[in-house]
Parts: C-alpha cells; sequence; structure tokens
C-alpha cells in the first residue's frame, strides 16, 4: 500500500494489529520491505497480539514486550516468536476485550476493514 508509507511518516501514534502470534508472524528479519520501518524519530508504534502486547523503544531500535493478555504466559509468547525480545519489568498484564469495546469497534469499521 503506497499510502502506508507516506502516512507512517506523519503519524504520531501507529497501532499494528496482528492476528496471529507466531514465529511466522513475528520474524527476525524479512525478506523484503514495502515501507519504511520505524525509527528513532519515527511514530510511537505499538505491535498487538492475541497474546501480548509490544512496543518499539526507538533507543534501542528493538520491540520490547511489554505487556500479557491473561491466561497467557511470558514462555508461551516468547517461545512463539521467531526472535527473542527485551522484556519490560514489571509486565503488564492486558485486561480481554469487552463486549462495550467490540461494539464500539464496530461502529468505528462496520465493513471489518480491520480484518482485510
Amino acid at each position: 500500500m503506497p499510502a502506508a508509507a507516506y502516512l507512517y511518516r506523519r503519524a504520531r501514534r501507529i497501532v499494528m494489529w496482528l492476528r496471529e502470534h507466531s514465529r511466522r508472524t513475528l520474524v527476525e528479519r524479512v525478506d523484503f520491505i514495502t515501507a519504511p520501518g520505524p525509527t528513532k524519530q519515527g511514530p510511537h508504534l505499538t505491535i498487538c497480539t492475541p497474546k501480548a502486547m509490544l512496543e518499539f523503544d526507538h533507543v534501542s531500535g528493538e520491540l520490547v514486550l511489554t505487556g500479557l493478555f491473561s491466561g497467557v504466559n511470558i514462555d508461551e509468547v516468547i517461545n512463539n516468536m521467531a526472535f527473542k525480545p527485551r522484556v519490560r519489568e514489571p509486565l503488564s498484564m492486558l485486561e480481554p476485550v469487552t463486549d462495550e469495546e467490540l461494539q464500539f469497534l464496530g461502529r468505528l469499521d462496520p465493513s471489518g476493514v480491520r480484518y482485510l
């Protein structure tokens, strides 16, 4: 998406939602790059998966594990990644999405673009 590369540089915060938390989606290296990634001067980047939340540390240039969803342990998260992230202590325990929040998302995105 060419527009994504353009918008990335102008955003203050980027939240990526991954539908899968696995070695296939959380890789150490990629085969090709279609848009610029996080930089030290770039926007705040958060990645949410069904198991955890990671944030890009602009100083180290690395993703940092910052939170776990309830019912998920740290070993399960790290073992399902192709790299070992730094871990922020203390880790936040994330609450599952409520029905009210899901309804709100449905009103914001009635066409389901977030699932594409």
